[in-house]
């Protein structure tokens, strides 16, 4: 998968400062991450003023970069540094520019170095023009000194607006000069602001540009002026901004380093200044704290200092409803500086990415899923880490390692991972910088086609795009089916802006005829399909055993252009019945295990229908009866017009352990169902799609944290209602095993329960009724 910061055209500039002079070093390390093919590159300088007729006459460098390495480029700090025409502390102002043009015929990197002396600079990731961007925000802290923004036109000519927040004003300033197209000698334009107080800045462009930001300060009454700067990372636009989020949240994280009079400064700012307030949570490992962003107000968090704290390192913002940006400023001894952006968990990569080590001073944290960690590695083995830190709460799992640099060599190295990870890079104890080397743009246009066709982009595994499903068998309290049902899918389309195409396809009845239903459904509502009485899967008994055959096909398919989720709902009327989620062909699996109740009413039955999912398909399973277990084999077919097999069994507990050579899934039903005798009682009907158990049998796993089952069960508040539950292990052959349940009253936990079980008992049941334990109780397996 292609990285987004390796491009093949790059344009960008070496800011400007009043400390230059010959010592100071304007670099660029150029990557081709290519395994077999050699970069040429064509470096063009573009001094700004007006001068050059056309791109012929630019001045230019040809060098070429062998496969899997790096080179280091160097410039002449007297010629190619950006000057501003004049000393405007705060306004938009001319700058004649000596912008560099970077082109390749291979994708490559660029990481661009500027240290005014030998300490004082910072190091960036130049984005490709492909990242370039019309939206932009970002906010400043106050510190003395000034900050620049460079606006550096990418394709065409761009009118920029530009609105500065402070606390006591809200200026919009309107600049309708135009810049021209980069491929000419011309003028750019900049934004320049003295740092008295905190302010936010949101910059919009008629046409995609770079924003380069630089930041000027005095950190103290006597030191010298330090440098820090970083390329900014553009927002999506309103339409998008709502749905660039491929996850439930947009997290950001950053590592704290453990040097002494290391400060660090996180700038926050929201999209855009016609966005709705919105809040964020700060967290470290053992805290947590709510900011309440307002965006045309400043406020007081705009701006927070974190210091770091043995083993508690990570630093993380999230917010479930809005992009931000989000900007680190380090301070070293009051005297350096580095700027560097954050990137979210979305922008975060996959696959392999190779990146440039230069020497043994540098610091590399490297950010990764916790459940995915076997897979990550360094050169193709695994990573010695210095020390790995864990982090887990509601917005993520993330694992933090500080690699250990002792014994890697100079050069290039290759990170490689089925899941996602991203790596800082901090320059150490000998030169203050800082950044996030590589990473992807915010999904934003390309989601369109990404969530068309990869349904795994969702987060929940309920939502995909390809369902079967069947209504299963209803009986009244006469035992007969002699009633009006209420027969429903209900399909939930979750997309913020794009239609769903949903095709629903069966067979009406026993004459076999192929119906097919279409439906656009709009974003963000559902649809409700109510179906006929005779779409209910009737059984009859076929071999004189408990496997019965349907009387024809009734399953239901449903597919979608983009993941949906579908409920199902079953009911006699108004009152008698059930609803459940049905679970995607993408859950459907191979070994299933559950137990279920007895049922004290007459002419009670469970049913287990089995549905192959795209072949045909040998189930076999175990089913204990009154202590007496029986095997059974069935070979199901997926074909149309294909009869249904289920296992009909009678009123008495059954405990059932399910295995197959191919996935299928399994829809559960209890008829005329009664838990307790009780004067007043009303049979029931219930039924659920199971959900499969992993094909590793989970005796022979490593036994570690992980692998504990943790449940929460919600228990009505309501009088005499009460929760039945059933318990079964996932292979019999497994040893004892325990349960702990920590029952709830309000947000207190009462007295933990301990139940300790053999799994050749297979079946477990319990009750917890309402009255003694509250909303939420939470059940511990090991």
């Amino acid at each position: 998968m292609e990285i987004n910061t390796f491009g093949t055209q790059f344009v960008t500039l070496f800011p400007w400062s009043n400390k230059v002079s010959n010592g100071t070093s304007l670099t660029f390390e150029i990557v081709n991450a290519s395994e077999n093919e050699t970069a040429t590159i064509i470096i063009e300088y573009d001094i700004g003023l007006g001068h050059f007729k056309s791109m012929a006459e630019l001045s230019k460098d040809v060098i070429h970069v062998a496969s899997n390495s790096f080179i280091t480029h160097k410039f002449d700090p007297t010629t190619v540094m950006t000057r501003p025409l004049k000393d405007d502390r705060s306004s938009v102002i001319s700058v004649g520019a000596t912008r560099i043009f970077i082109s390749s015929n291979l994708s490559i990197s660029i990481i661009e170095c500027i240290f005014i002396t030998r300490r004082n600079g910072d190091c960036f990731t130049v984005l490709p023009v492909t990242m370039a961007g019309n939206h932009y925000s970002f906010s400043i802290a106050t510190f003395m000194g000034i900050s620049t923004a460079y606006f550096i036109p990418t394709y065409t000519d761009s009118y920029i607006n530009i609105t500065t927040i402070t606390r006591e004003s809200f200026k919009r300033v309107n600049r309708t000069n135009r810049i021209s197209r980069f491929d000419h000698g011309s003028m750019i334009y900049a934004y320049n602001n003295s740092i008295n107080d905190s302010f936010t800045v949101h910059i919009t462009s008629s046409s995609p540009i770079v924003i380069l930001l630089a930041i000027r300060t005095q950190l103290t009454d006597i030191s010298s002026e330090s440098f820090a700067c970083t390329m900014l990372m553009p927002l999506p636009d309103n339409v998008y901004s709502r749905i660039a989020l491929r996850d439930d949240f947009d997290v950001h994280f950053t590592p704290l380093q453990s040097f002494e009079n290391c400060q660090t400064h996180l700038f926050l700012s929201p999209p855009m200044q016609s966005c709705q307030t919105f809040t964020v949570a700060t967290f470290r490992p053992n805290s947590t704290k709510l900011i309440n962003v307002e965006p045309c107000n400043i406020f007081d968090n705009i701006v927070m200092q974190w210091n770091y704290h043995f083993k508690d390192a990570i630093i993380g913002y999230a917010s479930n409803n809005t992009l931000f940006q989000l900007l680190r400023f380090e301070t070293y001894q009051n005297l350096y500086s580095f700027l560097d952006m954050i990137p979210a968990y979305s922008q975060y990569l996959t696959g392999r990415m190779c990146f440039p080590f230069k020497n043994e001073s540098e610091q590399l944290f490297l950010y990764d899923i916790s459940r995915q960690q076997d897979s990550i590695v360094l050169d193709g083995k695994v990573i010695d880490a210095e020390y790995v830190q864990y982090f887990e709460n509601s917005f993520r799992s993330i694992t933090m390692r500080k690699i250990n640099t002792t014994k890697l060599e100079r050069g290039m190295h290759c990170l490689e991972s089925n899941g996602r990870y991203l790596l800082f890079i901090f320059g150490g104890n000998r030169r203050n910088y800082g950044y996030a080397y590589a990473f992807n743009a915010y999904p934003t246009e390309t989601l369109k086609w990404t969530m068309k066709n990869d349904a795994n982009l969702y987060h929940q595994d309920i939502f995909g795009v390809s369902f079967i499903t069947l209504f299963p068998w209803m009986i009244d309290e006469n035992a007969t089916d002699n009633f009006n049902t209420d027969l429903s899918l209900d399909i939930l389309n979750p997309h913020p802006y794009m239609f769903a195409r949903v095709r629903i396809s069966y067979y009406n009845g026993s004459k076999g005829n192929l119906t097919e239903i279409l439906y656009n459904i709009k974003p963000y509502t559902h649809h409700k399909l109510k179906m006929n009485k005779i779409m209910m899967t009737k059984l009859y008994n076929a071999y004189n055993v408990s496997i019965y055959k349907s009387y024809y096909d009734s399953r239901i398919t449903i597919t979608s252009t983009i993941p949906i989720s579908v409920t199902q709902s079953c009911f006699i009327g108004n009152r008698i019945g059930d609803s459940f989620t049905v679970l995607p062909l993408k859950m459907a699996g191979q070994n299933y295990s559950f137990s279920l109740p007895k049922s004290v009413a007459n002419n009670s039955h469970s049913i287990v229908y089995l549905l192959p999912s795209f072949q045909t398909t040998k189930i076999s399973f175990i089913a204990k009866v009154d202590g007496e277990e029986k095997l059974y084999n069935i070979k199901t077919k997926a074909a149309k017009n294909s009869s249904i097999f289920a296992y009909y069994g009678s009123a008495e507990e059954v405990s059932m352990n399910l295995w197959s050579d191919k996935s299928f899934q399994v829809i559960i039903a209890l008829q005329r169902l009664l838990i307790i005798h009780n004067t007043e009682h009303r049979l029931d009907f219930g039924c659920t799609m199971a959900v499969p158990m992993p094909s590793q049998s989970v005796c022979s796993m490593e036994n570690d944290m992980s692998l504990h089952d943790m449940h929460y069960m919600f228990i009505a508040q309501h009088y005499n209602y009460s929760g039945f539950f059933t318990m079964t292990p996932s292979d019999s052959k497994c040893s004892a095993y325990y349960v702990d349940f920590f029952p709830r009253k309000k947000s207190t936990v009462k007295e933990i329960k301990r139940l300790k079980f053999e799994p050749a008992t297979m079946q477990h049941y319990f009750q917890l009724s309402g009255q003694i334990f509250s909303d939420f109780s939470t059940m511990y397996c090991r």
